[in-house]
């Protein structure tokens, strides 16, 4: 199951450079693995066109007995 963990919005300059973009936190974990999933909206270059990406991060851990 995907679950929703956080949202992050940020917008204004930076070393002039002009930010405007949103990034949603997610959390799925299964029985073998954990993944951090996190997808960015980036409205800086065109609010009608916004550039998606994101990243995946899985790891996992395995018991023996």
């Amino acid at each position: 199951m995907i679950q929703y963990e956080s949202t992050e919005t940020i917008q204004g300059n930076h070393k002039g450079k002009y930010l405007d973009f949103d990034r949603y936190n997610l959390l799925e974990k299964t029985t073998l693995s954990t993944k951090e999933i996190s997808i960015c909206i980036d409205f800086s270059i065109n609010k009608n066109e916004p550039n998606i990406s994101g990243d995946i991060i899985a790891y996992g851990e395995w018991t023996y007995i």
